[in-house]
């Protein structure tokens, strides 16, 4: 089945790379986007094709040598009509945001969509709010193995609390301790099996949701 990609976005209708661009190619009804990613001087991965800005900014800059802030400063919009004066440089993080996660779409398997979801839990989870922890695809998400440590730590710490342990059946003592000193404690029943997997996997890398290890 032929697929239609949008080319950097909607690249003939809205600024390459950017926010508009990305969702105007979704509008016209795109299966998905091609964007161009370079990583700027602290390690941010931000979303432009040229590894200078100045075709797209008006202002010379190398984005290897600029700092993320910097650049998020410019615009890049004018260039291609007043109308998109101040579009921004997208980071990778906020670009994902804007591809649609609707497991119903046309021509989106499962599998897929559940490897889109994975990248953008990776990529935003410290941006996520902690009514968007509790989303259906962030459930989806955790499920896989290809979550990150990183990620799996912050949606149990927004979720449960900083103080929240995992219920460990091995040590009754250090569980109900826990509970005693305010702690709110992690069963397995709130997961899936592959989730309380992975969770109990960050337990014994980090020590951090251990109830016997936390007290």
């Amino acid at each position: 089945m032929v697929k239609i990609i949008g080319h950097r976005g909607a690249s003939d209708d809205a600024p390459e790379n950017t926010i508009s661009s990305i969702k105007e190619a979704f509008v016209q009804g795109a299966d998905g986007v091609e964007v161009d990613v370079r990583l700027t001087k602290d390690e941010r991965v931000v979303c432009i094709h040229d590894k200078n800005t100045v075709r797209t900014t008006g202002l010379s800059l190398e984005v290897k040598n600029t700092n993320y802030r910097e650049l998020k400063n410019l615009d890049a919009g004018s260039w291609k009509g007043a109308v998109w004066k101040d579009e921004l440089i997208p980071s990778l993080e906020e670009l994902l945001k804007e591809v649609p996660l609707n497991k119903d779409r046309d021509n989106v398997s499962p599998s897929y969509r559940k490897k889109l979801c994975v990248e953008v839990l990776n990529n935003c989870y410290h941006d996520l709010t902690e009514k968007q922890m509790t989303d259906a695809w962030v459930k989806d998400a955790m499920a896989h193995d290809d979550i990150k440590t990183e990620a799996t730590n912050d949606v149990v710490s927004k979720t449960f609390g900083e103080n929240a342990v995992v219920f460990d059946p091995s040590d009754p003592e250090a569980n109900n301790k826990a509970i005693a000193d305010g702690r709110k404690v992690i069963y397995a029943s709130n997961y899936n099996s592959d989730t309380w997997d992975n969770i109990r996997k960050v337990r014994e890398e980090t020590g951090k949701f251990g109830a016997s290890s936390s007290i």
